[in-house]
């Protein structure tokens, strides 16, 4: 089913962040949502993944099952690189999938680390594996590739690309490059 939002509006007292936004994200495929800096695109992923309500408008066919990758991280600093991704794993063969993914992203010597030993980017590719490593129908990723180097990011990007294949995807990003790899189905954000 698709997820169709309908003249969607949100406002944080005097500023209007969307304003009657419409837009169709396609049953498993990926949309890339771009727009400049405060123009709503974060807000919309709180408003699809149900953090925030819309002070208007619709939207409809969300999945129950949802996963995101946010602008901040939120990984637990304490735990390690495993066990960040493991805590959403349900039995053994998952926790091992995630073993693998963590591994595909480049973080093998680093898989038992505390996060809050781990550069920036190595945490981004945390975040990224535990998010692709959770059961979910819809999946949402804001500026999920910042902080990577060039070399790891097309790696990271193809991975990303191939594990979410049939998945609907939310994709947020300044960058029309990370758009174009991922769809060329692109909806943008006015200020």
């Amino acid at each position: 089913m698709n997820i169709i939002i309908s003249d969607l509006c949100k406002s944080y007292g005097e500023k209007k962040v969307l304003q009657h936004f419409n837009a169709t994200l396609p049953n498993g495929k990926t949309t890339a949502f771009m727009g400049t800096s405060g123009s709503g695109k974060t807000t919309l992923a709180n408003i699809l993944l149900g953090f925030e309500q819309a002070d208007s408008g619709s939207v409809t066919g969300i999945p129950e099952r949802k996963s995101a990758v946010f602008q901040e991280d939120r990984l637990s600093e304490n735990f390690s690189a495993l066990t960040n991704v493991q805590a959403v794993c349900k039995n053994k063969a998952e926790k091992e999938k995630a073993k693998k993914l963590l591994e595909s992203l480049g973080l093998a010597n680093d898989i038992k680390t505390q996060v809050k030993s781990l550069s920036g980017g190595m945490k981004r590719r945390v975040a990224l594996a535990r998010a692709l490593c959770a059961e979910y129908d819809f999946l949402v990723l804001d500026e999920p590739f910042k902080g990577l180097d060039e070399q790891t990011k097309e790696k990271t990007m193809q991975l990303v690309k191939e594990m979410t294949k049939g998945k609907t995807v939310l994709l947020i990003t300044h960058d029309k490059e990370e758009a174009l790899f991922f769809t060329d189905t692109i909806i943008t954000a006015e200020e």
